[in-house]
């Protein structure tokens, strides 16, 4: 049913995720937290396979991307100020994940592993670049 619901929700702006989308994201990682994906643990060690997978769950697909190149998609752009929103990608060169404001504590990084702390990964990989997804496709209403 969340998938359902999740893949007919589509972007209302080009730049920034809308609400519903960001929702829809966080409801679709809710979905999977029996954590039973069309991957193994071995193929998603950088966290990309996660991300695609939740992402094409909500409606928002790209192809997939390992981590080290998911930053050159045409689907990600840099968020403003390097400052992150509800579904945003952290990316690392070797590690991405999703953010998630409203998990408990400090663990506010979404992963196919469960919620993982952004200090933590930090302290692993290097300073984070937020990137939001971007669907260049869409034109605003009244266009042609």
């Amino acid at each position: 049913m969340v998938r359902e619901s999740c893949g007919t929700i589509r972007l209302a702006a080009t730049i920034a995720l809308s609400f519903v989308s960001a929702a829809c994201l966080v409801a679709c990682v809710s979905a999977n937290e029996r954590r039973e994906f069309p991957f193994t643990v071995e193929e998603d060690a950088d966290g990309a396979r996660y991300v695609w997978f939740i992402y094409g769950q909500a409606g928002l697909p790209y192809d997939y991307m390992p981590a080290r190149t998911l930053r050159d998609s045409p689907h990600f752009r840099s968020a403003p100020g390097n400052r992150p929103q509800t579904g945003d990608v952290a990316w690392w060169k070797a590690f991405v994940a999703i953010y998630d404001p409203e998990t408990d504590g400090s663990k506010k990084l979404l992963t196919a592993r469960g919620a993982q702390s952004l200090d933590v990964l930090e302290k692993r990989y290097g300073p984070v670049l937020w990137l939001r997804y971007w669907k260049f496709d869409l034109k605003p209403r009244g266009c042609r």
